[in-house]
């Protein structure tokens, strides 16, 4: 009689602790851990949260930006290793989709999706004098992250920028001209991260970009994408000649 009381008093009790944690409301836990984290020097601020840990949004804001982030976790996927987590954010001017998973406990697998108005860069840009518009897509972006270092294993990935009006530094004055479309493609040969960046309509290259482990970027600019930007270039270089190289520790 005791084992068997003893027994209901645990079923119980387990009972009443899943359901907490599976219901437990997200404004509850962001206000307990809140107390812990280091809040003031992030960039972002955590206005508002609904919902659940497994299933809510908070609205989030910054100087520049605000908008809804929302989750929905599995729990029974971190024994099945199914999709983990999917996330999505929501400003007037960004639209990110996410979904993550993880394999063994040893890597982490996203994938996502963007669509970004190039405009909501220009409040950053202003200081260089430069000012962008149209939208930027990223479709199909994959990576194989390895948890043990936080380096991606694999990466892949498309972008499309639907071109715009541009300003830009030129000398003492600013120039402006109307771009058109270029489309970039996201690769990863061994630990080596490449863009290439090509003119939507001829498919003729404009700038590659590379990154290594050490988190170093080195940039290459060909005189396709000055002559594309109406950009002035003396000399007797051709279209697909490198008249810029830039080379900056990004990470």
């Amino acid at each position: 009689m005791i084992l068997k009381s003893v027994a209901m008093f645990v079923i119980a009790g387990l009972s009443y602790f899943i359901a907490l944690v599976l219901y437990m409301p997200v404004s509850f836990a962001w206000g307990y851990v809140q107390e812990w984290l280091p809040l003031q020097q992030l960039p972002v601020k955590v206005q508002q949260t609904n919902g659940t840990l497994w299933d809510g949004e908070a609205l989030l804001s910054s100087r520049q930006l605000s908008g809804v982030i929302d989750w929905q976790l599995a729990p029974q996927s971190l024994i099945t290793s199914d999709s983990l987590v999917n996330i999505d954010f929501r400003s007037d001017r960004i639209s990110l989709t996410s979904q993550g998973a993880l394999r063994n406990f040893e890597q982490a697998e996203l994938d996502a999706n963007l669509e970004l108005d190039l405009a909501a860069l220009n409040p950053l840009l202003r200081q260089h004098r430069l000012n962008l518009s149209g939208v930027l897509t990223i479709q199909r972006l994959s990576t194989v992250v390895d948890l043990n270092t936080g380096k991606p294993l694999e990466l892949k990935g498309q972008g499309r920028w639907e071109g715009g009006s541009v300003s830009y530094p030129m000398g003492r004055e600013v120039q402006s001209t109307v771009m058109p479309p270029l489309v970039g493609q996201i690769t990863q040969v061994g630990q080596d991260i490449s863009l290439e960046v090509t003119e939507e309509e001829s498919g003729k290259a404009v700038m590659q970009a590379q990154m290594g482990p050490d988190g170093v970027a080195k940039i290459q600019i060909r005189r396709r994408l000055l002559d594309l930007a109406g950009a002035p270039w003396s000399g007797s270089s051709g279209p697909d000649d490198v008249v810029f190289r830039i080379q900056q520790k990004v990470i």
